[in-house]
């Protein structure tokens, strides 16, 4: 495929225009949960944060080396068997959906915002730190 081709063009825009505002959004309620917003945007240590925030550290210990290891495993020129990369892929999305959770939880919000909030990120996280009343608990 050829870096020119407007399809491939359409699809990077696609990703920055969905990137950027996500990025923003998780700066600000790190900084509405006490660290500095710069962390969110350190791919894999972000997971790390985000569960000491949530005060599970194991699933963002284990959501981080879940993602690792498949980007390992997609980028890899060995062949891998399509079922390992499953048996990898499943629980990380759900030790992954799992943080999500916990992590909004930490804001004082109501159970519907925050279930909304890992199948619509970035409506649900623009929503969610641009309200005033949502503080970090103690």
């Amino acid at each position: 495929m050829n870096i020119s081709d407007p399809s491939l063009i359409l699809v990077q825009l696609a990703v920055l225009a969905y990137a950027v505002p996500l990025s923003i959004v998780f700066w600000v309620l790190f900084k509405r949960a006490g660290r500095p917003g710069w962390l969110s945007l350190i791919p894999f240590y972000n997971l790390y944060v985000m569960g000491s925030i949530a005060m599970k550290s194991k699933l963002g210990i284990a959501s981080s080396l879940g993602l690792l290891l498949l980007f390992v495993l997609l980028s890899s020129p060995l062949k891998v068997e399509q079922l390992f990369i499953l048996l990898v892929s499943i629980p990380t999305t759900v030790c992954y959906l799992l943080l999500f959770v916990t992590f909004i939880k930490r804001f004082d919000t109501k159970f519907i915002k925050w279930l909304i909030v890992p199948f619509i990120p970035l409506t649900g996280l623009v929503f969610l730190s641009s309200a005033k009343k949502y503080r970090a608990k103690k």
